[in-house]
């Protein structure tokens, strides 16, 4: 966003991305798992999207939450939230890092946000509200939205 807004792009014109996935790896070495620790390329494909190094928020909430072992951490100088298990690791965007990622969209006033995509949202609640990313994103930008998820 800087990049472009340091050129002369208009913060109007702008629309900051949110991943509603997680992309993730088979490690080396499973007791190294910072970030940029070396991989063998990517981990197995969660069950419905069946992408190997691919996992939408929905099967995040089933698979990786939903099963014990897995280690969650949140690193401060990235602002940023990985997991690991054994040799598999996956990078993520939490609730607390999406609403990070809209206080710097709002700071710098750029035109709004996206999502991709709806369909790996959290629709069955597993993680806590129903499609709570959508709902977040939604009211951070325009305000309290209903069940609905409408204003």
């Amino acid at each position: 966003m800087n990049y472009y807004l340091g050129r002369g792009v208009p913060g109007s014109q702008l629309m900051m991305g949110f991943p509603l996935y997680g992309r993730g790896f088979k490690l080396q070495d499973p007791s190294k798992h910072a970030p940029y620790d070396p991989s063998n390329g990517p981990m197995d494909g969660c069950p419905y999207s069946e992408e190997p190094g691919f996992c939408g928020y929905n099967e995040l909430c089933e698979r990786i939450f939903g099963q014990s072992g897995w280690t969650d951490v949140h690193d401060g100088d990235m602002q940023a939230i990985y997991s690991y298990k054994g040799s598999n690791w996956i990078g993520w965007d939490d609730l607390n890092i999406v609403k990070l990622k809209l206080d710097y969209l709002k700071s710098i006033g750029v035109g709004g946000a996206m999502l991709w995509s709806i369909d790996t949202d959290d629709f069955r609640g597993l993680c806590g509200p129903k499609y709570a990313i959508a709902n977040l994103i939604w009211s951070e930008l325009n305000g309290a939205a209903d069940s609905e998820g409408r204003e």
